[in-house]
Formats: C-alpha cells, sequence, structure tokens
C-alpha cells in the first residue's frame, strides 16, 4: 500500500515585519504625545498666578463690601442727614463727607463730628481681614473764591483740608505709607454750582464742599 506524502508548507511570517512596523509607530506616536505635553513651566505659572489673583480679587471685594456694611451700620444717622454718602464699585469704596460736618467754613481743622466720622472710617477698616488697604483723602470746595489769613484760594484750603484729615488718620495708627492727600479746589463739582442763567444753587454748592476717602486695596 503506497504512503501518502504529507507536505508541510513554510509558515508565513511576513506579518512578523507588520506586527514590529505597527509596535513601532505606536511608540513614536506616544513620544510624540508625552513630549508635546510636556508643561511649559513658564505658561503654568502664569496660569497659576492668574487663578491665584482672581481668587484674591475676589475676597478683597467681598473684604471690602463687608466694610461697607459695616460703615453703613455705624453712619446711619450721617447718611440719614446727607452728610455722608458711601458706594462700593470696581476700584473700591467710595465715600463723600459733606464739610459742613468736618469743619467750619474757611477752616481745615477737623471738628468733633468730623474726627468721630474718621474714627469709624479706621474702626472699620482695621476690625476687617485686609491688610494692605490704602487711603486716598481728595479735598473739594465750590466755586465761591476764598481769601482769607490762612489761605489764599480754594486749592489751598482743598489741600489743607486732606492733609488736616490725613494727619488724624495717622494719628489714629494708619500707616503714612498707605495714604495719599489731593486738593482739587472747585474743579471737580459733583453738582452744578451755578444754574442756566449764572444763578448760584445754594444746595448744590453745599454738596461740592466735600472730602472724599477712597478705601482700596
Amino acid at each position: 500500500m503506497a504512503r501518502k506524502k504529507i507536505h508541510f508548507e513554510e509558515e508565513n511570517e511576513n506579518w512578523l515585519i507588520t506586527y514590529a512596523d505597527t509596535i513601532t509607530n505606536l511608540l513614536a506616536f506616544f513620544v510624540l504625545i508625552v513630549s508635546v505635553s510636556t508643561i511649559d513651566q513658564t505658561a503654568w505659572s502664569e496660569v497659576n498666578n492668574s487663578v491665584k489673583e482672581k481668587l484674591n480679587q475676589k475676597e478683597v471685594k467681598s473684604t471690602l463690601a463687608q466694610i461697607k456694611e459695616t460703615l453703613d451700620s455705624v453712619l446711619v444717622q450721617e447718611k440719614a442727614d446727607s452728610l455722608v454718602d458711601i458706594k462700593l464699585d470696581a476700584d473700591g469704596i467710595k465715600m463723600n463727607v459733606l464739610s459742613k460736618g468736618m469743619f467750619n467754613s474757611g477752616e481745615a481743622d477737623l471738628l468733633d463730628d468730623g474726627k468721630s466720622v474718621v474714627d469709624r472710617v479706621v474702626s472699620a477698616i482695621t476690625s476687617s481681614d485686609i491688610k494692605n488697604f490704602k487711603i486716598d483723602v481728595e479735598g473739594h470746595t465750590d466755586d465761591v473764591p476764598i481769601s482769607n489769613d490762612f489761605y489764599k484760594s480754594n486749592w489751598e484750603l482743598s489741600t489743607s483740608r486732606a492733609s488736616h484729615t490725613i494727619q488724624y488718620l495717622i494719628d489714629r495708627g494708619v500707616e503714612p505709607a498707605r495714604l495719599k492727600a489731593s486738593g482739587y479746589g472747585d474743579t471737580k463739582p459733583i453738582k452744578p454750582n451755578k444754574d442756566a442763567i449764572g444763578k448760584p444753587i445754594d444746595k448744590n454748592r453745599a454738596f461740592n464742599r466735600r472730602v472724599v476717602l477712597r478705601i482700596y486695596y
């Protein structure tokens, strides 16, 4: 009986070449991904600082809002008498205090009522969490010319009133480096000093005679 010859075909190993190429390509791909995704330290620092700044700004705004709320609660009568107006905006707290509650006419020495207002401002700030606060004090007058033994112009009077307020803040423990005094005379009225025909508006002039305290971070 004749035996059948069994033929074994040689195994085709071409697929190994394709497999190896595929693995090599995948490895190269992942190396590329890793290299591209390597963190840029400078960019990361900028993003990180930006996030911290936004969080810090949010915290500061919250603290300023608390300070305003405190000022509103301790200056109720002054606000009711329209002697004090307090606003909070993106730049911080802006507090208008009419001069008649702060000084005698044509003078720059703080009255007791004026000192009391400043005392409450200092108390509200120092009792809060805000540490690096700053206060700008602005002096403003109406358009009536002044010329007495102490001041030759509204510029001098407004600047002196701002400076006296600053000095009292320093006496109350506020660091001088946090303070700034400015005098604007009658150049920045909040209401017209005169009507369209040039007639004086006494009520408006009273509002223009003021000291502005700007509290910010």
